[in-house]
């Protein structure tokens, strides 16, 4: 809400109305005139990718110490 009322400055009603593709258009062209620029396409990370992230983990979600 704070995106859509604070910096888009959209009145509530339009907020509400606006679908979520059409909200993040509205994002992406605000990030654009602010001077930020998508990298392109993002994409899920694979299974091996996350398991590798858990890895790193340990019991209570803290980085596993090196020593």
């Amino acid at each position: 809400m704070s995106i859509g009322l604070g910096h888009l400055r959209m009145r509530p009603d339009d907020f509400w109305r606006m679908t979520l593709p059409e909200f993040f258009a509205a994002c992406d062209g605000y990030l654009e005139s602010r001077g930020v620029r998508k990298a392109g396409r993002v994409t899920a990370p694979t299974r091996a990718e996350v398991a590798s992230l858990f890895a790193q983990l340990d019991d209570q979600g803290r980085l596993k110490s090196n020593g």
